[in-house]
């Protein structure tokens, strides 16, 4: 299988991401993580990058894990 080698931005942050996805969908994935830490850090201004990173990581974690459990918190 190829791999994907692309460059993305993640609120003012260059990664280089390597992976068997297709290049549209690794952008689609980085356009989405950098929109919620950017909407994070809008609403807590004083967070540092870090901090975000983490908090919409435990975000993304917490929908996944309800989704995947049928909405099932426990």
């Amino acid at each position: 299988m190829d791999k994907s080698r692309i460059r993305v931005d993640i609120m003012g942050r260059g990664f280089n991401l390597v992976s068997g996805e297709k290049a549209d969908y690794l952008k689609r994935v980085a356009a989405e993580v950098d929109e919620r830490m950017r909407k994070l850090k809008e609403e807590n201004p004083k967070l540092n990058y870090d901090t975000a990173a983490v908090l919409t990581s435990l975000n993304l974690c917490d929908e996944l894990f309800i989704e995947r459990d049928g909405g099932q918190t426990e």
